[in-house]
């Protein structure tokens, strides 16, 4: 009986999954599609102020060190799964390996293809410090030659030759007794909610964006002038708890994921006026109520969605909403608007299903066996991390990759 274990997904799920599997003595291959390791969380910022606000991105951190030592385990980065079968209790995997286009043999770091590169920020580009990875890569959805342009910039400048945009994708086999899915979620497409000016204001703004600015450029400025902003308000549920968008369940993360951003621009800009506008507050989480009590000496809340942002005159945004102590229709201005989108299945999780012969909720994320076996599937031998079943934060996902970890190690024992 094959006792090695296949993980999709290279984010925090799936790689403290396959590090609890590869520590145990259990062979791993960790396939991850995109080109870099940690998921959503490889672009988050720590929320730290004079105090930790346990926001677990520093473990999450430390997990993508942990696989630089990580001995069992096979990466496989920029890689799909084509086939899954079944026979004599093991699974055949078939899995196309894209190319990297880079040879990190020949890449000196000089940095040349990505000064050059046209695209803002640049579609060639190291991975952060923490990551196993120390190559370059290259993102393919913003990559212009790969959209279809005449463009080979990165190749022609680099002086040792390390840049081959022909490169071919091939196919490797590979053979498991267990699978952990640890695919993730998708942030919500806020361009669906278009009263709300996403993409028309530059200053609107989703909470992943703002994370990736604070994580790069350690400070907060409006989009459309650079300026410092000055007045500042997050909306909450944006994508989450409406059935207008199909998403009629909570997102879970948002209230104390929100809060510990608004703390963190407070304590950078304590002259800024921050507002968080909230459908109602979750209470999600240890010692959350003591934090919630602690924001709320320091920002306004407002319990009201609004009804749409326009563009005033003055460079400014004008937020509508209602007023609920005072009974009427209010409007304010503010420098920047930041969108606390909800967590959504990914998008190939039909193909996964198909793949893997799973079912999904009626929420569309990959169902469990029963509320209380969140690991388990009805799938034998196949096994879920972290929020490809259902929103979760940092620590819960680790804990929950933890769990299937050691459901597949069981399953294999009991082979």
């Amino acid at each position: 009986m094959d006792k090695s274990v296949l993980v999709i997904g290279a984010g925090v799920a799936g790689i403290t999954a396959a590090l609890e599997l590869a520590n145990s003595g259990v062979p791993v291959a960790l396939v991850e599609k995109s080109p870099g390791l940690g998921g959503a969380v490889a672009s988050y910022c720590c929320k730290a102020t004079d105090q930790c606000n346990k926001c677990s991105v520093c473990v999450a951190n430390q997990k993508m060190e942990e696989l630089r030592s990580a001995t069992n385990l096979s990466l496989f980065t920029n890689s799909d799964i084509e086939k899954v079968a079944r026979s004599d209790g093991a699974f055949q995997i078939t899995v196309t390996r894209k190319p990297t286009y880079i040879d990190d043999d020949k890449c000196v770091r000089c940095q040349l293809c990505a000064e050059k590169c046209p695209t803002t920020p640049s579609s060639i580009f190291l991975p952060p410090p923490h990551s196993p990875l120390q190559s370059y890569v290259i993102d393919l959805d913003r990559c212009v030659h790969f959209q279809g342009k005449k463009c080979k910039l990165c190749q022609d400048v680099c002086p040792t030759g390390a840049i081959d945009l022909s490169q071919k994708a091939r196919e490797e086999n590979l053979q498991v007794g267990a699978i952990v899915v640890a695919t993730g979620f998708s942030a919500f497409d806020p361009t669906r909610k278009k009263r709300y000016g996403y993409g028309a204001h530059p200053d609107v703004i989703t909470a992943l964006e703002l994370e990736e600015q604070l994580r790069i450029a350690g400070k907060l400025s409006r989009p459309s002038n650079g300026s410092q902003p000055k007045q500042i308000a997050f909306i909450q549920c944006f994508g989450s708890r409406d059935a207008h968008v199909g998403n009629n369940y909570c997102s879970r993360v948002c209230c104390t994921y929100t809060m510990r951003l608004a703390n963190l621009l407070k304590f950078k800009l304590p002259d800024s006026s921050i507002t968080i506008f909230y459908m109602d507050i979750q209470t999600f989480g240890k010692e959350f109520e003591q934090f919630y009590q602690q924001c709320r000496q320091k920002i306004q809340f407002i319990r009201d969605i609004p009804s749409h942002i326009q563009q005033d005159g003055n460079n400014q945004l004008l937020i509508t909403y209602q007023d609920r102590k005072e009974g009427k229709v209010v409007q304010s201005n503010f420098d920047l608007v930041v969108l606390s989108v909800g967590l959504c299945p990914r998008e190939d999780t039909e193909k996964l299903v198909e793949l893997l012969g799973l079912q999904t909720n009626e929420h569309g994320f990959l169902k469990s066996l029963s509320p209380l076996q969140t690991n388990e599937t009805e799938a034998e031998g196949i096994f879920l991390a972290g929020t490809c079943q259902g929103p979760r934060d940092i620590s819960e996902s680790i804990a929950h990759s933890i769990g299937a970890a050691e459901k597949a190690l069981a399953y294999l024992g009991a082979k």
